[in-house]
């Protein structure tokens, strides 16, 4: 009986001990934690780490919406937090039809991002795992300065601005840094000329670059669609700032969308008295 009794009591702890551990890590989770909020560049999605410059996360608390760019369509949903439990809603995305590593891509991050059941913040990095799996890594860029003359600069002016444009039988690429001017016209980017950027054109270009809501560019539409079917040039805009890269919608070369005209005129205005000079 006395044996009986002493088995009994040690089952009971190992059991007492197993409940208590479990609810010990429910609890932890469920603790308050770091705030899931802003824009983050994603770096991983499972194992691969070889992935688009452009795919993003953007949490806003104050809606509860997760939305972002998925290699191919915008995307959001709904999410809740409770500690470092997340729970991400049905996912609702732009029809844009893509093909190839893209539309992989794409399809893996909906599944991942499904799954997804807790999250981590430390410092600049997010993580998002299933149980201890890492699902999903990404990277919050670094914070912007304000000058003076309230013109937004990066950190150390890490900014370039670009402008592509081609056809069957055109092609033309703009790079332009607080440095340097560099332009190309062919298509394999190894023949290039390169000039100096005046300090009054960067300035110019960044007070304009300001009054532009570069997260939206993704989603603004062509005013005209002759690319479609007189072969005019395909055109897009991108912008980089610290390594965060963001690309327009195409459009027809010579008839960007409003919000954008400004930015893509000054781009083509500074490319050309350069290659006056």
């Amino acid at each position: 009986y006395i044996t009986t009794l002493i088995l009994s009591v040690v089952f009971f702890s190992c059991g007492t001990t197993k409940d208590m551990t479990t609810n010990n890590q429910e609890a932890m989770n469920k603790r308050p934690t770091e705030t899931l909020n802003g824009i983050y560049t994603i770096t991983q999605l499972g194992v691969d780490t070889s992935l688009p410059s452009d795919l993003t996360l953007e949490f806003d608390k104050k809606t509860n919406k997760v939305s972002g760019f998925s290699g191919c369509n915008r995307f959001s949903a709904s999410y809740k937090t409770e500690g470092n439990i997340l729970t991400i809603g049905n996912v609702m995305a732009t029809k844009r039809a893509c093909q190839g590593e893209i539309n992989v891509i794409e399809h893996h991050f909906f599944k991942l991002l499904a799954n997804v059941q807790t999250f981590s913040v430390k410092e600049n990095t997010l993580i998002l795992k299933q149980e201890n799996d890492v699902l999903i890594a990404a990277e919050k860029p670094q914070k912007t300065v304000k000058t003076v003359n309230k013109v937004e600069k990066t950190v150390q002016n890490n900014t370039t601005v670009s402008y592509q444009a081609l056809s069957r039988g055109f092609f033309e690429k703009i790079w332009i840094t607080q440095d340097s001017i560099t332009v190309s016209s062919d298509r394999n980017l190894k023949e290039k000329q390169s000039f100096q950027c005046p300090e009054k054109a960067w300035n110019e270009l960044m007070t304009i670059l300001d009054t532009i809501a570069v997260k939206s560019m993704p989603n603004l539409e062509s005013p005209t669609q002759a690319r479609f079917y007189d072969g005019a040039a395909i055109a897009s805009l991108t912008i980089t700032q610290n390594g965060f890269e963001t690309k327009s919608s195409a459009f027809d070369h010579g008839n960007p969308p409003e919000a954008i005209k400004a930015l893509v005129d000054k781009v083509i205005s500074i490319k050309e008295m350069a290659v006056k000079q």
